[in-house]
C-alpha cells in the first residue's frame, strides 16, 4: 500500500514553473559502447530530453476552500540504428516518449473538525517506434510500435 498525501492550497496564491533541457548530439561525448554504422563510424546516441511544467496553488475562498494544480510534460527523442549488413541497411529510426501527469486537488474546511478533499490524478503516456524505411526504401512495418497508456484516478 502506498499513501501519497499531495500538497493542498493556501491562502496566499503560489505557484512555480520550471524548464529542463538535454539538448541530445550537441553534448554527447564519445563511447566505447557507441553503435556504429556499417563503415564503422561511431553514431552518437542523440537522446534528446524536453520537460517543463508548473505548481499552482491558492484559496477558493479565503480560510476555508483551497486548490492545487501540478502539471508535467516530459517529451524524450532518442534515435536508434538500424543495421543489418546483410541487407546493406544503415538507417536512423526515430523513436518519441511523451509523458503528461495531472495532479489537481480541492480541499474545503467545513468546521474545525470536519474536511474534505478532492482529488484528480491523470498520467497520458504515448510511446512511438518507427519500423525503419526512413531512407532507401528499406522498411520493418512489423518492427514498428505504439503505446499509449493513459489513466485517471478520481477520489473524494
Amino acid at each position: 500500500i502506498v499513501n501519497i498525501t499531495t500538497r493542498s492550497g493556501t491562502n496566499e496564491l503560489e505557484g512555480e514553473v520550471f524548464y529542463l533541457s538535454r539538448p541530445g548530439p550537441v553534448i554527447d561525448a564519445s563511447s566505447p559502447y557507441a553503435q556504429r554504422d556499417l563503415s564503422g563510424n561511431q553514431v552518437k546516441d542523440g537522446f534528446q530530453r524536453h520537460q517543463l511544467g508548473f505548481g499552482l496553488g491558492g484559496p477558493l475562498k479565503k480560510d476555508q476552500t483551497f486548490y492545487f494544480l501540478n502539471v508535467e510534460h516530459t517529451t524524450d527523442l532518442k534515435d536508434n540504428l538500424l543495421n543489418v549488413p546483410q541487407l546493406n541497411i544503415n538507417e536512423t529510426v526515430s523513436g518519441v516518449n511523451r509523458f503528461t501527469y495531472l495532479s489537481a486537488k480541492i480541499d474545503h474546511l467545513w468546521t474545525d473538525r470536519l474536511r474534505s478533499s478532492l482529488r484528480v490524478n491523470t498520467g497520458l503516456v504515448n510511446i512511438e517506434r518507427q519500423g525503419g524505411g526512413l531512407e532507401g526504401g528499406s522498411t520493418f512495418p512489423s518492427a514498428g510500435n505504439r503505446q499509449d497508456r493513459n489513466s485517471l484516478n478520481i477520489a473524494l
